[in-house]
């Protein structure tokens, strides 16, 4: 097995995971579950979408094509449909993420 994606959480890691099985690659997340057991804690980088070695070569060049695709922001015509769906999914996870973390303030102590 190798890695072939670190993704940012389990969400990402699923999509990844889809998008691999779409193109009839099997593949397997690991360390979801530290997600899970750290709770508050965050976990980023810990969950990894791993697939076997001859299937190694062409998620590769899947994942580099996903994230090539974000970062060069590639019009939406030209992106898969299932890579402009994964966009959306984790703008919005980031918007609430980033909503919640602001509304977490260390109150005052109290003397």
């Amino acid at each position: 097995m190798q890695c072939v994606y670190q993704a940012n959480n389990s969400l990402e890691a699923r999509m990844i995971a889809d998008m691999l099985a779409m193109n009839d690659i099997e593949p397997v997340i690991e360390g979801e579950s530290l997600q899970i057991a750290a709770g508050e804690v965050p976990v980023i980088g810990l969950v990894r979408v791993n697939v076997e070695d001859g299937d190694a070569p062409e998620a590769l060049r899947l994942v580099r094509q996903y994230e090539r695709n974000r970062t060069t922001g590639a019009t939406p015509a030209k992106r898969h449909p299932v890579l402009r769906f994964i966009d959306a999914v984790l703008a919005a996870i980031t918007r609430c993420m980033k909503a919640i973390a602001g509304q977490r303030r260390t109150p005052p102590l109290e003397k």
